[in-house]
């Protein structure tokens, strides 16, 4: 059986050099796939470690990606981020991949907490 080729990793884009993105609760092809476009300003955490208070350790963040879904965790976010970085869904990132260049309007990505069930 011939050896495996290994994939070609791209180098992180140009568009996303000067950002901090923390990405909450993505599944690991997504961390994978996210850090390799996103580069030295990605930074992956838990819905724990967020309860746990680790954004505060990320005030420097300009994005702040949910994959989460969790009402309470989206409190909690912006209780921790406050208003300064844009806190959105992960649509926004894949929109942004998909483009060609610049960044997805944040404002129609925007996390809300989901309404009441």
């Amino acid at each position: 059986m011939p050896p495996k080729k290994k994939q070609k990793v791209a180098p992180p884009q140009e568009r996303f050099k000067a950002l901090k993105i923390v990405i909450i609760d993505a599944l690991p092809f997504q961390r994978k796939l996210w850090q390799e476009r996103i580069g030295a300003g990605f930074v992956a955490v838990t819905s724990a470690d967020v309860a746990a208070g680790a954004l505060a350790r990320h005030g420097d963040a300009t994005h702040v990606v949910s994959c989460a879904k969790d009402r309470a965790l989206a409190g909690r976010v912006r209780d921790d981020v406050g208003a300064a970085p844009h806190v959105v869904t992960d649509e926004w990132l894949t929109t942004t991949l998909r483009a060609a260049d610049g960044l997805a309007a944040e404002a129609d990505f925007a996390w809300r907490a989901p309404a009441p069930a």
